[in-house]
């Protein structure tokens, strides 16, 4: 063989050898998966915000499908609450808190509720009880019923029934 030839064909093999192993620059490891943490509003008639572990918040305006912005490694524990309630209502979480396994959480439920419209001052708040009426026990006696008149201007409370 002649002495450029076998140059060329050591500078070739050498080539080879190191394109074989990938070069000298080492294989960067992939990144862990993460995984999204939401759920479903209903109810909402106003501005939400919804708090996962005590930081990410996200504002929410409409009923429907939510996710937080901040994705969780598996294992991860997460803690949706509300950061803020919309007006005149009051929002609660269901399935909020859990620990992230191989999926998306998708089953956080929250739930809003309108507040009932204050009655006039001095008035008697009729959707509280049966008809104004609260039954309750007052010294440890059997149950006793209490009611006021609605339709005085200074309601009345009388006991009725149990021990006085």
């Amino acid at each position: 063989m002649k002495a450029g030839s076998s140059l060329r064909y050591t500078v070739l093999c050498a080539q080879l050898a190191l394109a074989a192993c990938g070069g000298s620059s080492p294989t960067p490891t992939p990144a862990p998966p993460a995984y999204t943490v939401g759920g479903n509003v209903t109810g909402l008639s106003g501005a939400l915000v919804l708090r996962d572990n005590g930081a990410d918040d996200l504002g929410v305006t409409s009923n429907g499908g939510f996710a937080f912005k901040t994705s969780l490694q598996a294992a991860a524990v997460y803690a949706v609450t509300v950061a803020a309630q919309p007006a005149n209502q009051t929002c609660s979480v269901a399935s909020g808190t859990g620990t992230i396994g191989s999926a998306n959480v998708t089953n956080v439920a929250v739930t809003c509720i309108s507040a009932p419209p204050p009655g006039p001052s001095g008035t008697l708040d009729t959707s509280f009880g049966a008809g104004g009426k609260v039954t309750t026990d007052f010294s440890g006696a059997p149950p006793a019923a209490a009611s006021a008149r609605a339709s005085s201007a200074k309601p009345n409370v009388f006991k009725t029934g149990g021990r006085s």
